[in-house]
């Protein structure tokens, strides 16, 4: 459920908007170019909030190009995640190292250029082949589908139309 006025960086709220449920989606932003640690802590108070409350599943949004994602993306974003977004691609980084070193059930969903456009229901899941973008509406549909999809547990994956 939607959880208006939870502050992602406030350890004792995260824990009480995750505390009673069965799964967690984590889908933060920032909006500054110098911040290097918002999605980072407020995954990391995501996860420990999880484990206090033995909330088990978690879908983490991240973006392609972060990982072994890399080759997937186009050399214009090569260069954009090197320079003007270098600060949120290490934040990424750090934040899918948290996931990955938790115990919870987790799948990090590393999205393609998002797009405003309706739901398409066309778009792939893959660790090969290059990713362009996908439109929010889908990224949300294959989000809640984690929740209970085996396929993609303890993996990260790239989502793309």
């Amino acid at each position: 459920a939607d959880r208006d006025g939870v502050k992602s960086r406030c350890p004792e709220s995260v824990a009480s908007a995750v505390a009673g449920h069965d799964a967690a989606i984590v889908a933060l932003g920032s909006n500054n170019l110098r911040d290097k640690t918002t999605l980072t802590a407020g995954t990391r108070n995501v996860v420990d909030g999880m484990t206090q409350h033995q909330v088990g599943r978690l879908v983490v949004v991240s973006a392609a190009g972060v990982g072994e994602s890399w080759g997937q993306i186009s050399w214009l974003a090569h260069l954009m995640f090197r320079t003007l977004l270098r600060n949120i691609y290490a934040d990424h980084e750090a934040q899918e190292a948290v996931v990955k070193a938790s115990e919870l059930d987790w799948t990090i969903v590393r999205a393609a250029i998002l797009k405003d456009e309706p739901a398409s229901g066309d778009y792939t899941a893959s660790n090969t082949g290059t990713v362009g973008h996908i439109n929010r509406a889908d990224l949300a549909d294959f989000l809640v589908r984690q929740v209970n999809d085996e396929a993609w547990r303890k993996q990260a994956i790239s989502v793309t139309s």
